[in-house]
C-alpha cells in the first residue's frame, strides 16, 4: 500500500513536518499565508508490527493572515482529520487513537484554540470557529459518539468530555 505526503507552501516563514509509519497513510499540508507551523504524525511503530495502524488521512490548510499552529497525531486504523485555518493566530491540536474516527475543524476567526482528543471506534467531531477568542477542549472515549460545536460569536469557552456508546452532543455558542 502506498503512503503519501504532500507539503505546499506559498507564504513565507512557514514550517511543516510530516512523519508517517505503516501502510496507506496520506497527509497534505497547505500553507498559503505567513508564519504558520504544522505537524502531522500518523501511525505507530508498535501497532504497525501487528498491522493495526494504517489508512489514516490528514489535511491541514493554513491561509488567511497567518500565524496559525496545527498539530495532528493519529494512531490506529482509518482515522481522518480535516483542519482549515483562516483568519489569524488560530491554534489546533488533534489527537486520535483507535479506529474509524473523524475530526473536521474550521477556524476562520482570530485567536481561537482547539484541543481535541478521541480514543475509541467510530467517533466523530464536526467543529466550527467563526468568531474570535473562542476556546474548545473536547474529549471523546468510547464508540459511536458524535459531537458538533459551532462557535459563531466571540470569547466562548467549552470544555466537554463524552464517553460511553451511542451518545451525541450538539452545542452552539
Amino acid at each position: 500500500m502506498l503512503t503519501e505526503s504532500t507539503i505546499n507552501q506559498s507564504g513565507s516563514r512557514n514550517d511543516a513536518m510530516i512523519a508517517q509509519v505503516d501502510d496507506d497513510q496520506h497527509s497534505t499540508v497547505t500553507q498559503s499565508s505567513n508564519d504558520n507551523v504544522a505537524s502531522v504524525e500518523q501511525g505507530d511503530f508498535t501497532l504497525a508490527l501487528t498491522d493495526e495502524s494504517y489508512g489514516n488521512m490528514s489535511s491541514i490548510n493554513q491561509g488567511g493572515e497567518g500565524f496559525h499552529s496545527a498539530s495532528v497525531s493519529q494512531k490506529g486504523i482509518e482515522n481522518s482529520s480535516t483542519l482549515d485555518q483562516a483568519g489569524t493566530t488560530n491554534l489546533a491540536t488533534i489527537a486520535q487513537s483507535g479506529d474509524f474516527n473523524t475530526v473536521s475543524l474550521i477556524q476562520s476567526g482570530e485567536t481561537n484554540t482547539a484541543d481535541l482528543s478521541q480514543d475509541g471506534e467510530d467517533l466523530d467531531m464536526d467543529l466550527t470557529h467563526l468568531g474570535n477568542g473562542n476556546d474548545l477542549v473536547l474529549a471523546q472515549t468510547g464508540q459511536l459518539l458524535s459531537l458538533t460545536v459551532n462557535q459563531a460569536s466571540n470569547n466562548n469557552s467549552l470544555n466537554l468530555s463524552q464517553g460511553g456508546s451511542g451518545n451525541s452532543v450538539s452545542v452552539s455558542q
